[in-house]
């Protein structure tokens, strides 16, 4: 019973048969608070979900043994004589809820070696090897010699490649890069060896997923749809056989993701650069977060729309390069600064921008000299642009631009 798990439908069984008892509240799996969940970071979080889920299933025992104890001692008290059954069905039923708890922790503590050990060597995390007195069973050496005699096996049979043939390792892992066609309430994201098999049948239960390679990027409207997303998922990929990586992974909502190099919010449609990729270091200096505001007066200089236009229309292009912009000519990798100058020196004179004047370097100048033609305060163009040229400007730093009377004005002067 201690090296192997319950199926679900058992748990439930007896899970079902001692409801909690109403005067104990705190027979219940303790929640982190918000604030310090807020602080942790995503290896961390990982690692902590991880557990609370073993708690859940311990916590899960604790109403059964409440009523058993309550049970005797109201026999005590009234001279009633035990019901042996009674009592040897529910210690059996907690025993067994124990032991279940107690191998979901083994499966757990394997999880977390998984990621150090060689990939050869993985199967030996799967649930068929049951644990014992050591955590991968008594027959290691045997396992061991097993799977290395099936990679070598493997290797003899795979055809050699030639000079008139190229290997593509399509189900390397890697880090999750986010592709969004629409910008969706709720994200979640982990990486781990899928095909194409997989979006089908997610599609069918209803759940909106995007793959790019060996990562996913899965969308809700809400937070439990997301997390339903998420679990359906995982589900999916373990029956196929696949592997998920536990730390690399993302398992939880989140309304702000890392998305093309850039800190993107879907609550207030902001994105910013993160502190590894800021390059200022004036002391006291806090990077501007950017709004996205729409602009449904006019789709074409709507940013938000031509940024999801432009990545629907370069999806088949981009393969594996993460940045935004990307050359539109074979081989499609990323483009240099000086092609970005370019292509901003061409939109500028389409616009009508004296280039004798305002150089590609310089757009946000020519931004500034429009917002403040069309009479938009001093202060906001300051704050918005990141300028400390006036004497009072520091104080600014840390507050968001939340109005869009800038980005208005200029879009209306346009």
């Amino acid at each position: 019973m201690a090296s192997g798990g319950l199926s679900p439908e058992t748990v439930k069984e007896r899970v079902d048969k001692y409801p909690p008892p109403e005067n104990c509240k705190f027979l219940c799996t303790t929640k982190i608070n918000e604030k310090v969940w807020d602080l942790l970071p995503r290896r961390s979080r990982t690692v902590h979900l991880a557990f609370q889920k073993v708690q859940e299933l311990l916590v899960q025992v604790l109403p059964s043994l409440s009523i058993l104890g309550d049970q005797l001692v109201k026999d005590l008290q009234t001279g009633k004589p035990t019901n042996v059954r009674q009592v040897l069905d529910q210690v059996m039923d907690s025993i067994s809820l124990v032991a279940n708890a107690n191998y979901k922790l083994n499966m757990k503590r394997r999880e977390l070696i998984k990621p150090d050990l060689n990939p050869t060597f993985t199967r030996l995390c799967k649930e068929d090897i049951k644990p014992s007195t050591k955590l991968f069973g008594d027959e290691l050496s045997k396992h061991l010699k097993d799977m290395a005699d099936a990679k070598k096996a493997g290797q003899q049979m795979q055809k050699t490649s030639d000079t008139r043939t190229s290997s593509h390792n399509y189900l390397k892992a890697g880090r999750q890069k986010f592709r969004p066609s629409n910008f969706k309430p709720y994200h979640r994201t982990f990486t781990g060896q899928k095909t194409s098999q997989t979006r089908p049948l997610l599609g069918s239960m209803g759940h909106p997923c995007m793959g790019h390679k060996d990562d996913s990027f899965l969308l809700g409207y809400d937070y439990a749809a997301c997390k339903r997303n998420v679990q359906d998922t995982i589900d999916t990929f373990q029956n196929l056989g696949f592997v998920i990586h536990p730390v690399k992974s993302v398992f939880i909502p989140t309304q702000e993701i890392e998305f093309l190099g850039f800190l993107l919010s879907s609550i207030l449609m902001t994105f910013r650069l993160p502190p590894t990729k800021a390059t200022r270091s004036r002391p006291g200096y806090k990077a501007p977060t950017v709004v996205l505001r729409a602009y449904p007066a006019n789709p074409s200089l709507c940013v938000g729309t031509c940024l999801k236009e432009y990545l629907k229309k370069t999806k088949l292009l981009r393969g594996m390069e993460t940045k935004l912009f990307f050359s539109f000519t074979k081989p499609y990798k990323r483009v240099s600064r000086e092609t970005l100058s370019r292509w901003i020196r061409t939109v500028m004179t389409s616009a009508g921008v004296d280039i004798t004047i305002f150089k590609p370097h310089s757009t946000q100048a020519a931004a500034t000299s429009k917002a403040k033609t069309a009479s938009v305060p001093i202060q906001e163009i300051l704050k918005t642009a990141g300028w400390s040229s006036l004497r009072c400007f520091d104080k600014f730093y840390d507050e968001p631009v939340e109005s869009s009377t800038f980005a208005s004005a200029f879009l209306k002067t346009a």
